[in-house]
C-alpha cells in the first residue's frame, strides 16, 4: 500500500494561534478587520478550482496539496472501497508512462506522491526542491488527469488491499474501533472500512474504476494548496497547468445526513485475543462546522483528551484499571461522534465499564471546575506553534476548513472565542452533549 503522509487525526485538530498584545481592545479591532491568517491569497479557476498560495521564501522548496471532495460517501455500499482503490492507483500508470517509470521519476526529482483517502475527502500531495518543481508539478499533473488504471495494476493493488483486509483482526484495538464504527452508524457510510469488504472488493472492475474516476476526481469543488518560494513564473504555470483540468456538469458533492441512535447499548463480542479485553464508548457527536465546537474540544480535553483528563486520573493512575485511556471528539461533514476508548486485563473489564461510567456521571453532575477549564484553555491555545508550526500544516488546515465551509476566520479569533467561554458557558455546553444514557459499549475480549 502506499505509503500515507498525512495524519488527519493530527491535522484537522489544528486549533490554536499566538496573538501577542499589550491591550485587548487593539487585539479586537485588528482581528476584526483581518482577513487572512497569514500571508495566503486565493484564486479560483475557471473549472472551479480554488488554489491557495502560501508565500514560503525559508526553505528552497514547493509543496502541492490537492483536496477532492470525493470520500467513502460518495461510494455505493456494493462497491464499498472503490474509492480507496481508485486513489491508489492514480500513480500506477498514464497515457504516456507506466508505474514503474512514475516512480522512478518521483524519486529522481527527491519528491513522492502521496495518498490519504477519508470518509468526507481524498488528498493528493508531493513536494520538491524548487529546482525540481517544474518537472514534479508536470508528473502530478499527468498522474491526476490521465490515469488509465491498467489492469494488471488493478489486480495487484486489489491483491493488497485484501490482504490487509485479513490481517484487520490480528490487531485487536484496530478491529475494535471498526467495529465501534459500524455498530454505531449503521448503514451511513462512516460506519463501513475505507479498504471496504471482500465481497465488495471482488466485484469492482475496471470500468468501475473509470466512471467512479471521471465523475468524482474532477476540480469542481476542488482546492490546492501551493506553498513554498513562490514567484510569478511558478504561479502562472500552476495555474496553466491546473486550468487543462476538465471540470464535469454532473457532478455532485455528497453530504448524507446521519441520524444517531439515542438508545445507550452494551455489545459483548468474543475475541481470540487472551491478554486483554478492548472498550469503547461513543455516542452522538456534532459536525465539524458546529457552532459548539471549540467549546467541546475544551471539554473534551478536561475528560481525556490529556495525560491530565480526569479519565486518566481516575481509570489509570488511581485505580490502574488500564495503562491508556482516552476521549476523542470525530466531527465530519455530517454529524459526527464522542468516543472514549480503553483496554483492561479480562477479569477487570467489566470494572472498568462501570468506573468511567461513574467519572462521566460526576462530571455532568458537579460541572468543570475553574482550574481545569483554565489549564484546558492554556493547553489548547498553546498547541498553535507545533500544529501550524510549517506552512504546509498550515495549507492543510485552510483548505480543510475552506471544505467545511467554516474559513479562515476560525484560526483568526481562535484565541479570542477560546477566552471567552466562562465555567457556565462551558457547563452548560457539557450537560447539553455529553449523554452517558445515549452511550453505546463494546466489549470486545476473551470468553464474551
Amino acid at each position: 500500500m502506499k505509503k500515507l503522509i498525512y495524519r488527519f487525526s493530527v491535522l484537522i485538530f489544528c486549533h490554536a494561534i499566538f496573538l501577542s498584545c499589550s491591550h485587548k481592545s487593539v487585539v479586537d479591532v485588528n482581528l476584526q478587520s483581518k482577513t487572512q491568517y497569514k500571508n495566503e491569497r486565493v484564486e479560483q479557476l475557471e473549472n472551479g478550482l480554488k488554489i491557495y498560495f502560501i508565500d514560503d521564501q525559508s526553505l528552497p522548496r514547493m509543496s502541492l496539496q490537492l483536496l477532492l471532495p470525493v470520500g467513502v460517501v460518495n461510494e455505493s455500499i456494493e462497491q464499498a472501497g472503490l474509492n480507496a482503490l481508485t486513489s491508489q492507483l492514480l500513480d500506477q500508470g498514464t497515457e504516456n508512462k507506466k508505474a514503474l517509470e512514475i516512480a522512478d521519476l518521483f524519486a529522481d526529482s527527491g519528491a513522492e506522491f502521496g495518498v490519504q483517502a477519508g470518509s468526507d475527502f481524498t488528498i493528493l500531495a508531493t513536494s520538491a526542491l524548487i529546482t525540481e518543481f517544474n518537472s514534479v508539478l508536470n508528473l502530478f499533473s499527468e498522474v491526476l488527469m490521465n490515469p488509465t488504471f491498467p489492469h494488471a495494476e488493478i489486480e495487484r493493488a486489489r491483491q493488497q488491499t485484501l490482504v490487509q483486509l485479513k490481517s484487520r483482526q490480528d490487531r485487536s484495538g484496530n478491529w475494535a474501533d471498526l467495529l465501534t464504527q459500524k455498530n454505531f452508524y449503521q448503514n451511513h457510510p462512516y460506519g463501513r472500512d475505507m479498504l471496504g469488504t471482500e465481497p465488495s472488493l471482488k466485484k469492482i472492475s475496471r470500468q468501475d474504476v473509470i466512471r467512479f474516476y471521471q465523475k468524482n476526481y474532477v476540480p469542481n469543488q476542488a482546492r490546492l494548496a501551493v506553498t513554498g518560494r513562490l514567484n510569478p513564473e511558478i504561479e502562472i504555470e500552476i495555474k496553466k497547468q491546473m486550468s487543462r483540468w476538465k471540470p464535469t456538469l454532473k457532478f455532485d458533492s455528497q453530504k448524507i445526513d446521519f441520524q444517531p441512535s439515542l438508545k445507550g447499548s452494551v455489545t459483548k463480542l468474543s475475541s481470540h485475543h487472551k491478554a486483554q479485553t478492548e472498550i469503547r464508548f461513543i455516542q452522538p457527536g456534532i459536525s465539524r462546522a458546529h457552532p459548539d465546537y471549540l467549546k467541546l474540544r475544551l471539554i473534551n480535553e478536561i475528560l481525556g483528551g490529556s495525560f491530565a483528563s480526569r479519565l486518566n486520573q481516575k481509570i489509570r493512575d488511581d485505580l490502574g484499571l488500564t495503562y491508556s485511556i482516552y476521549s476523542s471528539l470525530d466531527t465530519r461533514n455530517s454529524a459526527g461522534s464522542w468516543g472514549i476508548s480503553t483496554f483492561s486485563k479480562n477479569e477487570t473489564a467489566q470494572k472498568t465499564v462501570d468506573e468511567v461510567l461513574k467519572v462521566l456521571k460526576k462530571m455532568i453532575d458537579e460541572g468543570v471546575t475553574q482550574a481545569e477549564l483554565t489549564a484546558a484553555k492554556n493547553l489548547v491555545k498553546a498547541q498553535l506553534p507545533r500544529a501550524l508550526e510549517t506552512s504546509d500544516r498550515l495549507a492543510y488546515n485552510l483548505i480543510a476548513l475552506d471544505f467545511y465551509g467554516i474559513g479562515v476566520n476560525y484560526l483568526i479569533r481562535f484565541n479570542q472565542n477560546i477566552d471567552s467561554y466562562d465555567l457556565n458557558i462551558i457547563n452548560k455546553a457539557l450537560r447539553n452533549f455529553l449523554k452517558p444514557d445515549q452511550m453505546q459499549i463494546l466489549i470486545y475480549g476473551q470468553n464474551q
